[in-house]
Formats: C-alpha cells, structure tokens, sequence
C-alpha cells in the first residue's frame, strides 16, 4: 500500500468525521476512528497522533482543500473537530483555479498524441470547469491505429459499460457464421492487439468470463437493466501476460517455445522482442535462436507464418505439427490454381 493511497484514506475518514453533527470527536477519538476503519479495509498499518495532526494540517492548507474547523467546539481543555459548515465535504469543492490548469495542461499534452481513444469527452468537461478559453496545438505524435475500423465507435460506450457495470444486449457477426446471434454480456475489459479492439467478459450462456468479441464484429449494443456480474475469477491485468495476442485456448498453459529466425527478420526480432518471456542468442551472423515462454494459440501461429521462410520452429512438436498443417494447406491451395 503506497503511503499516497493510505493518506488519502485517511483523509475520506476524517471528512466524514467532520461532517458529523450527532457526535463530538476529539484528536484520540480520530485516531481511534482511523485505525478501526483501516484495519476495516484491510489495511492494517497504525497511525498516531501526531500523523492525525498532520493530515488535519495539511486538509486546512492552501494545498489540501482549506477545510475550515469550528474553533468553539470545546469543553474545558478538552477540542472537538467539526466542520464550521457540516454541509461541507472534500469531495464536494469546486477545483481551484491552478487544478484547473493542470488539468489543461495534462490534457493538452494527450491531446498530442493522435489515436489515443476517449479524449474527446475529456474535453467536453473543460467549459464546465473554468470560463476560460482554452485551445490546444497541433498534433505531433501519432499512434498506430484506424480510426475507420468498423466497430471503432464503441470503445467509449463499452468503457462506460465497464465503468459503471451495466449488462448489455449484443447482436454479434463471426466470421464463420450466415447469421448474427444474440447475446446477453458482462464486460470486464478492453484490450487492442494488431490495431484490432476487442473486449472480454462474461457469457452467462457459456459462464465464461473470458469471451471475446471483436468490436469490428459487433453489429448492434445496447444497455440493460439487468444484474451485473462482478468479475471474480479473472486478473487481467496478469491474464495476457503469458501470451501474444488476446485468444487463451481452454486450459492453455505455457510451453517452451524455440524458433530459429534468419535473414532481415532475425535482426527485426533481435531489437523488437516479441515478448517479455523472449530469450535470443546468435547461432551465426544471420541465425537467431529464440526461446520463448508463453502460451500457444491462434496469434502466435499467425505471427510465424507471417514471416514465412525467414522463421522455422524447433520445439514443441505439437506448434510444429500446426505450422505443418498449415504450410501444407497453403500448397493445396496453390497446386489447384489451375482449376479453380
């Protein structure tokens, strides 16, 4: 737990002290409090007295929020800490004139970099912010992407889905059937691979939180009133760290991949690593050995065949086998030119 996350708990606690009018909390009740609600959110580190002190200091700073404390709420020797105005919260102040430039200033600089989705509804909240004018310059960074792509307009309206858990009614096209079918989905997450958007979540049809839909696939959408299903089975944010792509086949596991890569593509992959797991060593000047760690799946095999000639697999067996199959289906295609 980072010391900012833990301070900024803190802070929501003692706002809501604050704000409190049916009870009186000295500086050892706060400290009370504190503890008790960090350990309630599991996080167990004990703060003192003197951290509370601080914390108060800084919300009445010109750097926290300027909270103003009533001063005649006492007994005797004894202090109470109450807003002046219960009514008033942290989290309910307007952003002060050099937040706002900040905020500017960041998305100014994000702005820059072309191709970088859900910016534009950034900047629909600028004017509700300030009164100032405010223009940004021209673009000098671009990100590989299509902006034409069938399917591009709904990243934002699936990252609010997720944002705020709302169960949505799919008409979805694959590509190997006449038909689109209908489906009932959970969205849990958004991923962009080979300038391709897909999002994955839950079909309680298959009750895998894992189904993929391609957004350029994606015929129709629209939200539901039905009860989201929490994702509670899958870290994304380790789930694609063990294979290229996005496609993990049903029980997949890692294997040790070897490919000897020759020609110009060897020092492509030599200086542009294929994956974090990627181990290389030069056989001779225009041979690469490389080793990877990762799972086999439809993305992989594509990635190989690709670059054709210029890569052979070693290892395993069964990725050999695919590429076999595959090669071998390529030359059919080829030796029946003549009567097609």
């Amino acid at each position: 737990m980072s010391e900012i996350k833990h301070a900024t708990t803190r802070y929501k606690i003692l706002d809501e002290c604050f704000r409190t009018t049916y009870k009186k909390y000295t500086i050892d009740d706060l400290v009370q409090v504190c503890n008790a609600k960090l350990i309630e959110f599991g996080l167990d580190s004990e703060v003192k007295k003197r951290t509370i002190q601080y914390d108060i200091a800084f919300m009445a700073s010109d750097k926290g929020w300027q909270i103003e404390l009533d001063e005649t709420l006492k007994e005797g020797k004894k202090r109470f800490y109450r807003y002046k105005n219960t009514h008033f919260s942290i989290y309910n102040t307007p952003l002060r004139p050099d937040e706002v430039v900040q905020l500017k200033s960041t998305l100014d600089l994000l702005k820059k970099i072309e191709g970088l989705p859900l910016m534009d509804w950034m900047y629909e909240i600028l004017p509700k912010l300030s009164k100032q004018n405010y223009t940004t310059k021209d673009s000098f960074i671009s990100l590989d992407h299509n902006i034409d792509l069938m399917g591009y307009d709904y990243l934002k309206e699936l990252f609010f889905a997720i944002e705020n858990k709302t169960v949505l009614q799919i008409e979805y096209q694959p590509f190997d059937k006449d038909e689109p079918y209908s489906l009932t989905f959970h969205p849990y997450f958004l991923k962009e691979y080979n300038n391709r958007w897909f999002v994955l979540g839950l079909n309680p049809y298959t009750n895998k939180s894992n189904y993929i839909l391609a957004f350029d696939r994606i015929k129709s959408m629209k939200p539901t009133n039905l009860h989201y299903i929490d994702n509670n089975s899958i870290d994304f944010k380790d789930y694609f760290e063990d294979m290229i792509g996005v496609s993990k086949p049903e029980n997949a596991v890692c294997q040790k991949i070897i490919l000897h890569i020759s020609g110009k593509t060897a020092h492509y992959v030599a200086t542009k690593t294929w994956h974090s797991t990627q181990n290389h060593q030069w056989i001779s000047e225009n041979l690469l050995e490389v080793k990877l760690d990762i799972v086999i799946n439809i993305e992989l095999k594509k990635l190989i065949l690709a670059h054709g000639k210029y890569i052979k697999v070693i290892a395993p067996e069964s990725l050999i086998d695919d590429i076999k199959q595959e090669i071998r289906e390529m030359d059919k295609m080829y030796e029946n030119k003549d009567t097609d």
